[in-house]
């Protein structure tokens, strides 16, 4: 099993341990993604994973319900306070050829709660994004400054250009 940082996940904010994000266990001060407020992560497993390991922790400092449930079915509920560190989960396949797809992690803290320390085996690796309560991704929307365009135009100039600089 391998350390492993998304480096973002879509609609989350990374936190760090002790600046940003409060508490965590195992001497851990690396990067969380916190769910800010959300009910939901869903993370999509790259193909060929077999296992992934990662710690959740409600954002209050309070007891709540944390759930993740794997795309075979298979879910643990946790209780973890916020105040005392996070709780690790992990899920894994014994069948051969079979991997996991996504895991959905949920909690009833209505302030939200962050996911981290993750370690994978084999498949290199996730994507991940926040949903709403209705299952619906949210801050993944990235709005175009207008580069788009921009680009299209210059890129058909440049064409032009090349196009009338070969009949020359």
């Amino acid at each position: 099993m391998t350390a492993y940082d998304p480096g973002s996940i879509a609609g989350a904010l990374q936190l760090q341990v002790g600046s940003g994000w409060a508490t965590w266990g195992q001497g851990y001060t690396g990067n969380v993604y916190f769910s800010n407020g959300n009910p939901s992560i869903l993370l999509r497993l790259n193909p060929g994973t077999g296992a992934v390991t990662f710690y959740e922790e409600p954002n209050q400092f309070s007891w709540f319900s944390m759930t993740a449930t794997d795309s075979s079915g298979a879910s643990v509920t946790t209780q973890i306070n916020g105040f005392y560190g996070s709780s690790g989960i992990g899920f894994y396949e014994q069948t051969a050829g079979v991997f996991l797809t996504s895991i959905r992690v949920t909690a009833t803290d209505p302030m939200g709660f962050a996911i981290g320390e993750f370690g994978i085996s084999t498949g290199g690796g996730f994507t991940g994004e926040i949903e709403d309560a209705n299952g619906d991704p949210v801050g993944t929307d990235v709005p175009d400054t207008g580069s788009t365009a921009t680009l299209g135009v210059l890129g058909f100039a440049v064409l032009e250009i090349t196009r009338r600089s070969r009949r020359s």
